[in-house]
């Protein structure tokens, strides 16, 4: 089992935990079917209204689709800005933030395992990882992954609650898009967040038929 080395990134007056040693960094983002939940942290929620956009079709009410500088599209909450991208070896990492708390935010970055199963495995390997609920299947148009909810609970940064769906997209690749918040272990929102995010995510250089 590789080392996992933490080190500190400061977004919108947060501290945001990167874990090395799975390839990658990245906070948690949800959604998908029915509900889950695990003790008192819920991680449930319908999809997205929308989810799976075709070509043309109007997104969600409040989302907007950002076509990033790295190269690749998402669907984004209204008001939510990009904050400072990072990345390691060739992939990338970055943070959208919420305009009203910076203990929010949504994270989309490509991921430097080979597989879904060993980004899946990758996540548990973290500082302070504690499972929430189950792992889901998670399927799209576009994209098969596995969508997780889980707790970390960092010496320096304090608890977060994650909601993270790994999965590869159309070129191949392993991408993750997870909603990351400080505050409410009520993961509901976050799940919707992630769910229409990924929905509507496209990897670099690729023509998904999302518009």
């Amino acid at each position: 089992m590789a080392a996992v080395v933490v080190a500190a990134v400061v977004v919108a007056g947060a501290v945001v935990t990167r874990v090395a040693g799975d390839g990658r960094a990245d906070r948690a983002g949800s959604s998908a079917s029915p509900a889950v939940s695990r003790g008192d942290h819920r991680v449930g929620g319908e999809p997205s209204a929308g989810a799976g956009t075709p070509a043309g079709a109007a997104l969600p009410e409040g989302y907007r689709l950002v076509h990033d500088a790295e190269g690749f599209s998402a669907a984004v909450l209204e008001g939510w800005k990009r904050g400072t991208p990072d990345g390691a070896g060739g992939t990338f990492w970055v943070p959208y933030e919420s305009p009203e708390d910076p203990a929010r935010y949504l994270v989309v970055s490509e991921v430097a395992e080979a597989t879904l199963e060993e980004s899946v495995e990758a996540v548990g390997r973290r500082e302070g990882y504690e499972q929430l609920a189950d792992p889901e299947p998670f399927e799209r148009d576009t994209v098969t992954g596995r969508l997780l909810g889980y707790r970390l609970d960092g010496e320096t940064d304090g608890t977060w609650y994650v909601v993270d769906i790994r999965f590869q997209a159309a070129d191949g690749k392993q991408y993750s898009v997870a909603a990351w918040q400080a505050d409410d272990p009520d993961l509901t929102e976050e799940r919707s967040i992630v769910d229409t995010a990924t929905s509507n995510f496209c990897p670099p250089e690729t023509d998904c038929g999302i518009s």
